[in-house]
């Protein structure tokens, strides 16, 4: 049973961190549907590079 409450949970509290992450690299300026839009775009990308240097070190990323 508490297995399944964390499968649950977690990706929730996941999803909400990542939101608020969005956010704040946004500087809380988002007002509309387009400006959301961009703003998830930014953020993803930013996360994106983030765990890139963390999955993958500088010596295998140097070709």
């Amino acid at each position: 049973m508490t297995f399944w409450i964390l499968l649950f949970v977690i990706p929730i509290c996941v999803i909400a961190i990542v939101e608020e992450l969005i956010y704040f690299f946004v500087n809380k300026r988002v007002f509309g549907p387009s400006n959301l839009e961009l703003a998830s775009v930014k953020g993803f990308k930013l996360l994106f590079k983030k765990f890139k240097k963390i999955i993958y070190p500088k010596s295998i990323n140097q070709e």
